[in-house]
C-alpha cells in the first residue's frame, strides 16, 4: 500500500511556500499584509480559491522588476508560483483531516518537475536573448521571437496532448 502521511502536511507546505514567497516578493507594509491574509484564507479554506488571487499578486510583483537572465529571483518566483498552485490544488482535493498515501502526491509532483524543466529553460533562453544585458543594451533577434512561438507551441503540445489522451482513456490504476 505504501507510506501514509497526515493530509495536514499539504496545508502546512502551502503555508510555508506561501510565506516564503510573500516575504521574498512583497514589500513590508500593506501588500505584505494583503498577501499573508490571502495565504491565511487559502490555508484555512482552500475552496475559496484565494491561493490563485495570491498567485496573481505575487506574479504582478515581477512587473516592477527589470527582467534579467542573471536574476535568480525570477526563476525562483516561476517555480514557487507553480508549486503554490500544485499545493493549493491538493489542499482542495484532499480532506481536511485524516491520512493519505504518499502516492497521492507522486503524480502532481512529477508533473511539477516535468513542467518546470522546459519552462525554466525556455524562460532562461528568452531572457538571455531578449532582456537587456548589464549594460542596458538589448539584443534584437526577430528570429528569436519566431523560434520562441514555435517552442511555446511545441511545449504546449508535448504537455497537453498526453493529458488529453489520458483523459480519454480514463484514470489509471488506483494509487498512480
Amino acid at each position: 500500500m505504501g507510506p501514509w502521511f497526515p493530509v495536514a502536511v499539504v496545508r502546512v507546505a502551502l503555508g510555508v511556500v506561501g510565506v516564503l514567497l510573500c516575504l521574498e516578493r512583497l514589500a513590508p507594509g500593506f501588500w505584505l499584509v494583503v498577501g499573508l491574509g490571502l495565504l491565511g484564507a487559502a490555508v484555512a479554506v482552500p475552496a475559496w480559491a484565494t491561493a490563485w488571487v495570491l498567485l496573481l499578486l505575487l506574479a504582478g510583483t515581477q512587473l516592477l522588476e527589470q527582467p534579467s537572465a542573471q536574476d535568480g529571483r525570477f526563476f525562483l518566483l516561476l517555480a514557487g508560483l507553480h508549486l503554490l498552485h500544485v499545493l493549493a490544488a491538493q489542499a482542495i482535493a484532499l480532506p481536511r483531516r485524516g491520512r493519505a498515501q504518499a502516492a497521492v502526491l507522486g503524480r502532481p509532483l512529477l508533473r511539477f518537475v516535468a513542467v518546470q524543466i522546459p519552462v525554466q529553460a525556455a524562460a532562461f533562453a528568452a531572457l538571455a536573448l531578449l532582456a537587456p544585458g548589464p549594460d542596458g543594451a538589448r539584443v534584437v533577434l526577430p528570429a528569436a521571437g519566431i523560434a520562441g512561438g514555435v517552442a511555446l507551441v511545441a511545449v504546449t503540445v508535448l504537455l497537453i496532448v498526453p493529458l488529453l489522451l489520458e483523459r480519454e482513456r480514463g484514470p489509471g490504476p488506483p494509487g498512480l
